[in-house]
């Protein structure tokens, strides 16, 4: 009342937060800290020492002898896992075995595939009530004759306020989807990963409306081409390598391959970052 909102929210689904996990909380646009990564590992050590026999010693690839070969080979490895992670989260979004083979299947008929985010929010009038609310303060009047009190009466404020109820509805779903059409409802063409539904009834003064009545989301598109690619076609692990013989491959880090892999990861960070800073202001 007095002009303001109040919420009471419902939500179907459930998600995963960063507390389910023995790690950092992930802050969108976060950049590579070194300091933080060797505190990250550290942990880790700590961690796979219990598990690994006496005859087992990890140590930072900078601590150990190698040779520039082994350069490359650490490169390869730390992509690979890079793309191990990436999988596994897409998993726990609802990208199951089967979902993944069909992708791939449109990835080897040379059809484009695309993951996208979208949401829809609609606001909808429920009702109009009435509330009287006493006010703090009272005051009391005495009629008296001559020295005697006769009677007492007492006086209150009491302000009826009128409350509009509306509402708000926000949902979201992830989807996967060959060629150029993102709005196609072809199953043949596309796949429903993920689906989430919340709502919230909001309670104000105004009988202006607190949201639109529906609005459309823009929708946040990654290409899985590569990704996709990057899986063994016979196995479904995940086989990036650096070609060493290609007249572009400089070092571990300066080839085609390697900047290949760099600019999907980005465009994935980035896309993640903007269906996460949507979630966050629901």
């Amino acid at each position: 009342s007095g002009g303001g909102l109040r919420q009471t929210v419902e939500r179907t689904g459930t998600m995963a937060s960063a507390m389910d996990f023995d790690t950092e909380p992930y802050v969108p646009g976060d950049q590579f800290n070194e300091s933080r990564f060797r505190s990250q590992v550290e942990r880790s050590l700590a961690n796979v020492r219990r598990v690994l026999d006496n005859t087992k010693h990890p140590r930072y690839a900078a601590d150990v002898a190698h040779s520039y070969d082994d350069k490359f080979l650490l490169a390869e490895f730390l992509t690979n896992t890079a793309l191990a992670a990436v999988f596994n989260a897409l998993a726990v979004l609802g990208v199951a075995d089967d979902t993944l083979a069909r992708t791939r299947e449109w990835v080897a008929a040379s059809r484009a595939v695309t993951l996208r985010w979208r949401a829809t929010e609609r606001c909808t009038f429920v009702k109009r009530t009435k509330r009287d609310v006493d006010s703090n303060h009272s005051y009391h009047v005495d009629e008296t004759i001559g020295s005697r009190v006769r009677s007492l009466i007492s006086h209150k404020t009491v302000t009826t306020i009128t409350e509009y109820h509306w509402r708000f509805e926000a949902s979201y779903a992830l989807v996967a989807f060959a060629g150029a059409d993102g709005d196609t409802q072809d199953d043949a063409q596309r796949t429903v990963l993920l689906e989430r539904t919340a709502h919230t009834t909001i309670v104000g003064t105004s009988e202006d409306a607190p949201h639109p009545k529906e609005r459309v989301v823009p929708p946040l598109d990654y290409a899985l081409d590569w990704l996709l690619a990057q899986l063994d076609a016979a196995t479904g692990r995940v086989g990036f390598g650096i070609d060493r013989d290609a007249a572009t491959c400089r070092t571990p880090r300066r080839n085609a391959d390697t900047r290949a892999a760099l600019d999907a990861l980005r465009r994935l960070s980035t896309w993640a970052d903007g269906g996460d800073a949507y979630v966050r202001r629901l």
